[in-house]
């Protein structure tokens, strides 16, 4: 794929790519409130806490991104569960694989691993929402 085709391909999928982020950084902003939340208003076990405000934030994201960033709340929601969460699975393996890289071998906190992983994430979470999860019918490259 020549540099032309993929600066062709931005053009076509800039308008995702912004809205991708705007619901990334809605729902980055809305998983931090609902941890505080449950850990500091609630006094919910930390583990707990994170694991309910990543279940609720995945469930907004993923109609967010459905409707809003891809235009896709007319198909069968079924349809792209079981697509997003084969995407999930993938994100969160590259989560642990990125996060053990860098603590083990780079030897850095697990926090730096979580920075380099959010950016490999949403990376990849933005071609597979783009072309498996919520695909149109017609893909520009």
């Amino acid at each position: 794929m020549s540099f032309l085709n993929i600066l062709g391909g931005f053009k076509n999928n800039y308008k995702y790519l912004i809205k991708f982020v705007i619901v990334g950084a809605l729902t980055f902003g809305l998983n931090i409130m609902l941890v505080w939340f449950f850990y500091s208003f609630s006094s919910i076990q930390y583990q707990r806490s994170i694991s309910y405000a990543y279940v609720l934030t995945t469930c907004v994201h993923f109609f967010l991104n459905r409707i809003f960033t891809f235009g896709r709340g007319e198909q069968s929601i079924a349809h792209h569960g079981l697509k997003y969460v084969v995407m999930l699975s993938v994100n969160y393996s590259i989560t642990l694989g990125v996060t053990t890289l860098m603590v083990d071998v780079f030897q850095t906190t697990p926090y730096v691993g979580i920075v380099f992983s959010t950016v490999c994430v949403a990376f990849s979470s933005f071609g597979l929402m783009r072309f498996f999860v919520f695909p149109h019918s017609k893909v520009n490259l």
